[in-house]
């Protein structure tokens, strides 16, 4: 169990490495405490679509920043690392399907991840892009692919 939460983690971790060396975005901060608990509160009815869930969120949080501490617990907490597709990854061109499965199975592998964090970061209209890449291991670059999110809250882009 302790494996799968680390692998859930692995996704959002650029996220969530580069705002907590500039900001402590993601570290332990008693500031985020009412945020966490709204994500970690989204009533099921409000997860059965990213236009539901991203709606629950600009309802509930203000402020580009609390809305990524938000979309960012939500995903690390609701969704789990799907290991078993980890090293058989299944070709997924439609964003809209890969999210919707997403959201059911609450599995994925970091574009699953990348793709939800993406589209709640568009409708709450914050700045972002999808960035697909490869891993690097120990300063080599692997032909392991990767997925994940850049976003620009304010005037910096995390």
């Amino acid at each position: 169990m302790h494996i799968r939460r680390i692998k859930s983690l692995l996704s959002l971790f650029i996220i969530c490495f580069t705002l907590s060396q500039t900001h402590g975005f993601c570290g332990k901060d008693d500031s985020y405490k009412a945020i966490d608990q709204i994500a970690i509160t989204v009533p099921d009815s409000m997860e059965a679509s990213v236009s539901s869930l991203s709606g629950f969120f600009l309802e509930k949080v203000s402020g580009n920043r609390n809305l990524l501490r938000a979309f960012y617990v939500w995903c690390a907490s609701e969704i789990s690392y799907d290991t078993e597709s980890m090293y058989n990854p299944k070709p997924m061109e439609n964003r809209g399907k890969l999210i919707l499965e997403t959201l059911e199975t609450r599995k994925a592998v970091c574009q699953g991840y990348a793709e939800v964090f993406h589209e709640l970061c568009n409708l709450a209209g914050i700045e972002n892009y999808l960035i697909q890449g490869y891993t690097r291991q120990n300063g080599t670059i692997m032909p392991l692919s990767h997925t994940w999110v850049l976003v620009r809250p304010d005037t910096s882009w995390f």
